[in-house]
């Protein structure tokens, strides 16, 4: 089964950038890709998303990552809106 879903660029373009598996992108604007993703890639975003959003360690110029990882969290578990 797949899921197409909007997910904050800045996340998604760090997830793929370390070679992980981002689906397939649809259509992108300023602040979201578009994505198809499997139940797997889904899962594993997910699995990023919060590893990502929960490091209270990283420094300040990480604030940034750790926002979009959040709102990717959010719309991953939410899923798509109609």
């Amino acid at each position: 089964m797949t899921t197409t879903i909007d997910l904050p660029i800045r996340f998604y373009d760090d997830h793929v950038a370390r070679d992980l598996p981002g689906g397939r992108e649809i259509s992108r604007t300023k602040r979201l890709v578009r994505v198809e993703l499997t139940d797997a890639e889904r899962d594993e975003m997910m699995s990023d998303a919060d590893h990502y959003s929960t490091c209270a360690e990283w420094g300040p110029e990480y604030l940034g990552l750790q926002t979009s990882a959040r709102a990717a969290l959010a719309r991953l578990i939410l899923g798509p809106r109609s």
